[in-house]
């Protein structure tokens, strides 16, 4: 049975989903981040499909729409968006697969597949409310690929199904529309000749990888829809993106260091193979895999150009295109064009992917609990607030409507124990665009954001608190000055 189970065509989408819901489970769980708070206060649903418009992102805002006028909530949004994860991640590794069983091992095929597209990177995918939408994203961008290579097999008629699939991909999440770049750069390489056609084909990926981007781009320029871009070009946002948005010159020696390891060994490779390093094919294997490490950090770059220097900055749901590279570099190594021929063996690559897809899945569940532990943490600081503004209306008959957030000298943005993400693990009260809206979800209260008060201020800067209490709040009437741990 199970051997008929393995020649079903139904197997790469039963066992992609099993390791996906493996992956994924922690987050049954309803639980928030900082933006959901933000999303919460906004008329719930309603908060979403603004901040979709806001960002250029029309798919995700009109399903919103759709589930809003449904009589969806901001739970049940959660739930619909965990189960597309599920499905549309799943979906993308059988369809990765899917290009690649046929010239490699079938059983490294799957794990190779899996491991592109969960690759530590996607972390930050798991972590928003339209989580799965960022998963159909994903699901279209591999689908351009698929479209893409058998362009490149022959079949000419599919590059014109590239170039809406890439548009609609930018329309759900631009920073994935770089996706289909990294993914369709090792199959260039590989179905490439000779340097004339790398270049044209390379040329034809990039008008479909520029297609769906400058349509993103004309609309919300056209309908104003963002304020995050540039009214020119700025191409010193690249330079910003890539040494990990703090513009410091010195972290380019991580690439470096990269680069290194890459050409140390294939030199070693071919040390061994040939008994000599430096050869022609040593040298054109150089070039092969810097082009496609180079070409990936390109598509992920070359949207920020068009960005305000304050909204760029590197995030793991930016970069996961990068992330891909764990895998894009190996399909390279063992991809073979004819099926007959005989399969490269992947005898120590073969546990090394294994080992990594497991690694990656563990990540994912230490930042899954670890999110479960900021959830529950800022919850309890919530309710004791809570209590504190519900003693003092009770001793003065004040009603408190409007809370000013202040910090003391050694502030955190997580919580001791818990592990650091921007925007996705942090503590609620730390962030500007959520601490007083994560208040009045969790005390189901509204309350008005205020600005702070010098004296307050100064007061508080000096102080070092370990906990939530009458300490490092301040009542005055109507208002609540409160001093974050």
């Amino acid at each position: 049975m199970l051997s008929k189970l393995k020649k079903s065509s139904i197997f790469p989408y039963a066992l992609s989903l099993a390791l996906v819901l493996i992956c994924a489970y922690p987050l049954f769980k309803v639980e928030y981040s900082t933006d959901t708070y933000h999303f919460a206060l906004h008329n719930g649903l309603g908060g979403v499909t603004g901040a979709m418009i806001y960002n250029g992102r029309l798919l995700i805002y009109a399903f919103a729409r759709l589930f809003e006028l449904m009589g969806a909530n901001i739970t049940g949004f959660y739930y619909i968006s965990f189960v597309m994860t599920l499905i549309f991640l799943s979906l993308s590794i059988a369809l990765l697969y899917g290009i690649v069983k046929n010239h490699m091992s079938n059983s490294f095929a799957f794990l190779i597949s899996a491991l592109t597209i969960l690759n530590p990177m996607s972390i930050e995918y798991f972590l928003f409310i339209e989580k799965g939408f960022f998963a159909l994203g994903i699901f279209i961008a591999v689908l351009c690929t698929k479209c893409f290579v058998l362009f490149l097999q022959g079949k000419r008629i599919y590059l014109l199904f590239a170039y809406p699939l890439l548009a609609i991909c930018a329309f759900t999440y631009q920073p994935l529309c770089a996706l289909f770049a990294s993914l369709v750069l090792p199959f260039i390489l590989i179905y490439s000749r000779d340097i004339k056609k790398i270049a044209i084909n390379t040329l034809l990926a990039v008008s479909v990888y520029g297609f769906g981007t400058f349509c993103n781009f004309i609309v919300m320029k056209s309908f104003d829809m963002t304020l995050r871009m540039e009214s020119g070009i700025n191409l010193k946002n690249i330079f910003k993106l890539l040494t990990f948005g703090l513009n410091f010159a010195p972290l380019l020696l991580v690439y470096a260091f990269v680069f290194t390891i890459l050409v140390s060994c294939i030199l070693f490779y071919y040390k061994k193979k040939t008994g000599k390093a430096f050869t022609k094919d040593s040298l054109v294997s150089i070039l092969r895999y810097s082009f496609l490490i180079i070409g990936t950090l390109c598509a992920i770059s070359a949207p920020c150009v068009f960005s305000l220097p304050e909204h760029v900055w590197f995030t793991l749901r930016y970069a996961y295109p990068v992330g891909t590279l764990i895998g894009t570099i190996p399909i390279l190594y063992t991809y073979k064009i004819t099926p007959t021929e005989k399969k490269p063996r992947s005898t120590w690559l073969f546990p090394l992917v294994a080992c990594l897809l497991t690694i990656t899945i563990m990540l994912c569940h230490a930042f899954f609990f670890s999110r479960h532990i900021t959830n529950d943490r800022d919850r309890q600081d919530a309710l004791a607030i809570g209590e504190l503004i519900s003693e003092y209306e009770k001793e003065t008959g004040n009603k408190i409507t409007k809370i000013s957030i202040y910090f003391d000298s050694s502030v955190k943005s997580g919580f001791d124990g818990t592990i650091y993400i921007p925007s996705c693990n942090v503590r609620a009260l730390t962030r500007s665009w959520c601490d007083v809206s994560h208040l009045s979800l969790i005390l189901d209260r509204h309350f008005e954001k205020i600005e702070n008060k010098s004296s307050y201020y100064e007061y508080f800067s000096s102080k070092d608190f370990n906990n939530i209490s009458k300490s490092n709040m301040i009542f005055e009437n109507n208002e609540l000055h409160l001093c974050v741990y």
